[in-house]
Order: C-alpha cells, then sequence, then structure tokens
C-alpha cells in the first residue's frame, strides 16, 4: 500500500430524518467521521487502514456538516423564484441528482 494522504474527505447519507424546522449551526453527529469511513470502507478496502490507531487519533477526525436539501417528491426546484423577483431563480434540491448536475440545471 502507498503512502496515505493527511486529509481525506468522504461524504455518507446516513441520517434521513425528515427536519421541518432547521437549527443553524447544524448539530453534527460526533460519530460522523467514524460511520463514514467505516461505510466506505465496504467499497473502498484500502481506507481500513485509516481506521488503525496509529493512523488517526481523535483531534485528526474532523466533522463539519450541513443539510441534505430534497423536496418530498425527490425532485429539484428549478425555476423562478417568485412573481414580484423577476430574473431570480431557484436551482437547490438537488438531492438524488447529484451536486454534478448543479451546472448543467442551471443552464
Amino acid at each position: 500500500m502507498g503512502r496515505l494522504l493527511s486529509t481525506f474527505y468522504g461524504i455518507w447519507t446516513f441520517e434521513t430524518h425528515t427536519m421541518e424546522d432547521p437549527v443553524y449551526p447544524v448539530p453534527v453527529n460526533n460519530d460522523y467521521g467514524e460511520v463514514v469511513l467505516r461505510g466506505l470502507t465496504v467499497f473502498l478496502p484500502q481506507l481500513a487502514k485509516y481506521l488503525e490507531p496509529e493512523y488517526r487519533t481523535a483531534d485528526q477526525m474532523a466533522v463539519t456538516g450541513g443539510y441534505y436539501c430534497k423536496t418530498a417528491e425527490n425532485v429539484p426546484l428549478l425555476g423562478p423564484a417568485a412573481d414580484n423577483q423577476p430574473g431570480l431563480f431557484v436551482c437547490g434540491a438537488l438531492t438524488g441528482y447529484g451536486i454534478m448536475n448543479r451546472s448543467v440545471a442551471a443552464i
């Protein structure tokens, strides 16, 4: 195995409950980093090395978060924002379509 990177970024949506009234700052599950890393080792077994104690300590596992926005129908919100705001458009709630599609959706 090659050299381990000092930084690894991973995303895994494992909390799927609906949040009616979002709060800020976003509450972050302290186990999120561990869950993401362990979950991804199923697909990328090479990541298991990062779980070994000599490769990480508690202060190396930084977690940040945000809301995973989607509509109840799981379709994006695209189009004019409001009649009284000409030229303002919404391009959001791309969950399920991927952040990679945001540029195409904006065209």
